[in-house]
């Protein structure tokens, strides 16, 4: 069975999206909320609605407690009861029934889900801290606990010292005689310094959680702040923006509206009446029939053009890696991924890469040569309509082995879109195969000297894996040159631990 557990979505529709669609692509069984479904974002009916529908579980927040009146908001700073209060103005008295009528807290078979700790649930009090988790394990019995309530995604630890410790977020595995407390993180209010939402898996069969970072629309969530009439100020996922160096766009925009009424247009007819076009109207019938034949004509016509031009699709096979990857060496930092070489035209193989346009008359991907002379594999799009993909094929790895990804990317000046690294994960599951497709996306964004971004990742294989694909992918316009895709490996012995869980 494979849970999906998210909490603090606080109002954020474009991170919550994001999150549920990553999380019906991974197919997971049961999704369980912990709490604070509203409070801060702009969004509290559509999100609250969709955690109604699509959640399995949901457990009352302290938000969600203060909204519904069964917690006093004096318990709240005062940007916290001002959300509140704006809130209210926004749910109906289903919403306020709904979430009143939440449990504190949800038992599962060997793990325990609530918003805080579980001292006290009714307290929701903070676990920032490897102490503060002490009241949690002495009040329940699961060794796996699951919260939210402080948007700091992390791991607590309790073995045989009987010294609690804290751990970054990482997949790991249940080890006998540990408990584990997860924080989740937050989905829609970042307050760690990473502007992604942040949500985890727990795979009961193996015993394992795999953790989930996904960048989402900050643009869109910042329109949605104003278009509610609310203030960007106190939410620290803009403060984070990997894009702050960035220059702002109005800055380029070609059109600056005037601030003056006689500034603006002139001699313009500002209100035509209904009355008028029904008059026009007998005229216009007239040259419509004259119309009708040929219409029917150039609609024949165009049936066939559309015939001709609907499957724009492309698919081409890689060509032979070589010697460019060595994809059954264990050694550490063994390269696995073929590199660019030779200069190849668009729409011909290129060595170890498949390439996938969804329209290739206005998508191509080739091997270049930069102006140093180095190569590069140079991704063009006229259309963010139509994902474009490079996929590596099938590295076999160990179950958890550490593998590093690598990558380095240049936009052109006019690119719009996007562009992301993927590492995708094949595994035996009940002797079927099974996929994650998004185990781990990143995007370059880390800035270099010359343009240049770069995108890294280290991560553990997960439980019963057997291979990994590479791949990278876009939705854009634009151009992407990509000199460099690596992943190495980080260790070359084996994991008995993960082994055993297969």
């Amino acid at each position: 069975m494979r849970y999906a557990l998210v909490s603090d979505l606080h109002a954020n529709e474009q991170a919550w999206k994001t999150v549920l669609l990553d999380i019906r692509s991974l197919r997971a069984d049961v999704i369980i909320c912990l709490g604070d479904v509203v409070g801060y974002g702009p969004n509290p009916a559509e999100v609250l609605e969709s955690a109604h529908a699509n959640a399995d579980y949901l457990v009352m927040g302290n938000h969600d407690a203060a909204l519904c009146g069964k917690l006093d908001a004096d318990c709240f700073t005062e940007r916290a009861r001002e959300s509140l209060e704006w809130t209210r103005t926004r749910v109906n008295a289903d919403a306020l029934e709904f979430l009143g009528s939440r449990p504190l807290s949800l038992a599962g078979d060997g793990f325990r889900c609530a918003h805080g700790e579980f001292g006290e649930t009714c307290l929701f009090r903070y676990v920032f801290e490897p102490e503060d988790a002490r009241d949690s394990w002495a009040a329940v019995e699961e060794p796996l606990l699951f919260v939210g309530h402080t948007h700091q995604p992390g791991i607590f630890v309790l073995g045989d010292s009987g010294v609690p410790r804290a751990a970054p977020a990482q997949d790991f595995e249940l080890e006998p005689g540990k408990r584990f407390l997860v924080n989740v993180g937050s989905v829609g209010e970042q307050r760690d310094g990473d502007v992604r939402a942040s949500y985890c898996i727990y795979d009961s069969s193996a015993a394992a959680v795999y953790w989930r970072r996904l960048p989402y629309d900050l643009d869109a969530f910042r329109d949605a702040i104003r278009r509610a009439g609310r203030s960007e100020a106190g939410h620290a996922v803009f403060e984070c923006d990997p894009r702050l160096a960035h220059a702002g766009a109005r800055q380029f925009a070609g059109f600056h509206p005037p601030e003056k009424h006689e500034q603006g247009v002139q001699g313009a007819l500002p209100v035509q009446a209904i009355e008028r076009i029904k008059r026009q109207a007998v005229r216009w019938r007239r040259l419509a029939l004259g119309l009708g034949a040929a219409a029917i004509l150039l609609a024949a016509l165009a049936l066939g053009i559309w015939h001709s031009y609907r499957d724009r699709s492309q698919v081409i096979a890689a060509g032979p890696a070589g010697n460019s990857a060595g994809r059954g060496a264990l050694e550490p930092d063994a390269g696995l991924l073929p590199a660019p070489g030779e200069m190849i035209a668009a729409g011909k193989p290129i060595p170890g890469w498949e390439v996938r346009l969804g329209n290739r008359r206005a998508q191509s991907i080739e091997c270049a040569m930069l102006e140093d002379g180095a190569p590069a594999y140079c991704l063009r799009s006229r259309s963010r309509k139509n994902e474009l993909r490079m996929v590596s094929g099938l590295i076999s790895v160990l179950p958890g082995e550490s593998l590093a990804l690598d990558a380095w990317a240049r936009k052109s000046p006019d690119f719009k879109g996007r562009l992301a690294f993927v590492v995708s994960v094949i595994r035996d599951e009940d002797g079927r195969e099974d996929r994650i497709d998004q185990c781990v996306v990143k995007e370059p964004v880390r800035r270099r000297k010359d343009g240049w971004l770069q995108a890294q990742e280290t991560f553990k294989v997960p439980a019963r894996a057997r291979a990994v694909e590479v791949s990278v992918r876009g939705e854009f316009t634009g151009i992407a040159w990509v000199r460099e895709v690596a992943l190495t490996r980080r260790q070359a012995s084996r994991d008995p631990d993960a082994e055993r869980a297969q």
